[in-house]
């Protein structure tokens, strides 16, 4: 079996969101989840943590100009 780019890509994007997930989802008591829900999930935690991420970048990039004025 071989992988292609764009698979290796597509896991290492939703990597943030499974992983979140799977915690989430070890720390709270809840009914089972279906597929479509646990990949849903994975999906808005993988967006929300490069959201932050890039908030991050952008204000850690805002204060480096800052200090150089």
């Amino acid at each position: 079996m071989e992988l292609s780019v764009l698979t290796l890509r597509v896991v290492l994007l939703f990597f943030p969101g499974v992983l979140c997930a799977l915690i989430v989802h070890a720390l709270t008591i809840q009914r089972e989840r279906t597929t479509p829900q646990f990949l849903t999930s994975a999906f808005v935690y993988g967006v929300s943590t490069y959201l932050l991420l890039a908030s991050f970048r952008e204000a850690y990039k805002e204060s480096v100009i800052i200090e150089e004025a």
